[in-house]
C-alpha cells in the first residue's frame, strides 16, 4: 500500500467530486434519508463545494487512487472524507494526523463538526484524541451536529 498526502489542485476536481457523491451516497443516506442525499447531490451543492476548496484541500492518493480529502480554513476542519470503498485501512487517520500536524503550527486548538447520527465518524474522532464540546441543531440537515475540538500538546 502506496500512500501519498499532497495539496489538491484543480485537476483532481472531478475525481474528488466522484469520491465525495459516492461516499455521502454510502454513509449519509441512514441519518440523513436518501431523498436528502441525493436532492443535495443533484443540486450541484456538491461539485460547488470541491471546486471552491481547492486552495484549502489536500488530498490522500493510495496506490495513485484518489482515497479521500480534507478541506481546512483556519482552525477549523470543515470536511474529512474517505472513500466508502476505503475504510478501515488507516487512511483517514493519516489524513487527520497530516492535518492536524499543518493547522497545529498557527493555532493551539483546533475544531471541526460531524452530524450526531454519524457513530462511525464521531468514533473516529475521539479515537484520535478529539473531545465532544458542545452540540447544535442544524436546520439545513434537520439533525444535529457534534463540535470537536483538539489542543495541541504542550510543548509543541
Amino acid at each position: 500500500m502506496n500512500a501519498e498526502i499532497r495539496p489538491a489542485t484543480t485537476a483532481d476536481v472531478k475525481s474528488l467530486v466522484a469520491l465525495a457523491e459516492r461516499t455521502i451516497r454510502a454513509d449519509y443516506a441512514a441519518f440523513l434519508g436518501a431523498d436528502a442525499v441525493e436532492a443535495y447531490i443533484t443540486s450541484g451543492a456538491v461539485a460547488a463545494y470541491v471546486r471552491e476548496s481547492v486552495p484549502r484541500c489536500t488530498v490522500i492518493l493510495l496506490d495513485a487512487r484518489m482515497a479521500g480529502f480534507c478541506v481546512a480554513d483556519g482552525p477549523m476542519i470543515e470536511l474529512m472524507m474517505i472513500d466508502h470503498e476505503l475504510h478501515r485501512r488507516g487512511l483517514g487517520g493519516r489524513l487527520l494526523a497530516d492535518g492536524e500536524q499543518r493547522l497545529f503550527r498557527d493555532h493551539a486548538e483546533l475544531v471541526l463538526e460531524s452530524f450526531a447520527p454519524n457513530a462511525k465518524a464521531n468514533d473516529f474522532y475521539r479515537k484520535n484524541g478529539w473531545h465532544e464540546s458542545g452540540r447544535k441543531f442544524d436546520p439545513e440537515s434537520g439533525v444535529d451536529k457534534i463540535e470537536f475540538r483538539k489542543r495541541r500538546e504542550a510543548g509543541v
